[in-house]
């Protein structure tokens, strides 16, 4: 394939993210809407419609694989088949802010991309739902909630909440590279 040899990899790893984001931005709390229990009930019973007594999982492609912010009673090596990582999204409030928006990871179509994927716990199970929509989508808006199958290194494929960028969302950069 021409250009093939041109192709750069880079491996997300806490010293690339020191090296890109060497000063942390604070957070500023009262730029986030926080939704109440009865406002994301709708969408909670939504995802999880006909899976009663199955697992669900977590697909994580950033900082979710190495700071959850839960309990995982079973964490795995994953694969997401048609999606790919990329730093596609203008972040104004972790990475940087309105005047001087950051980058952040997001998944775009095409290709595949390596993670990690979290079981949720079934004793905390709305606990965690409510955790990951505040965490994932209640920050800025940019992601979309999904349910997609992704790929154990055990061979199981489970379904899996997934974080895909909106990219009709005021925030999103496009391909950058």
């Amino acid at each position: 394939m021409p250009g093939a040899d041109l192709v750069v990899s880079l491996d997300l790893s806490l010293d690339l993210i020191a090296r890109a984001h060497s000063v942390p931005i604070p957070d500023d709390p009262s730029a986030l809407e926080v939704l109440s229990d009865a406002e994301l009930r709708p969408g909670l019973d939504a995802i999880v419609a006909g899976r009663e007594g199955s697992d669900l999982w977590v697909f994580a492609y950033g900082s979710l694989m190495w700071n959850p912010g839960f309990a995982a009673p079973e964490t795995s090596p994953a694969r997401l088949q048609g999606w790919h990582r990329a730093f596609c999204i203008y972040s104004e409030h972790y990475r940087g802010t309105p005047k001087k928006p950051g980058l952040i990871l997001g998944l775009l179509p095409g290709g595949a991309c390596l993670g990690l994927a979290h079981r949720l716990p079934r004793d905390r199970y709305e606990e965690v739902r409510r955790y990951l929509i505040v965490r994932e989508i209640d920050n800025d808006g940019v992601y979309q909630e999904v349910v997609r199958p992704i790929h154990l290194a055990d061979g199981r494929t489970v379904p899996a909440l997934v974080y895909l960028a909106d990219r009709t969302h005021r925030q999103f950069a496009g391909k950058l590279s």
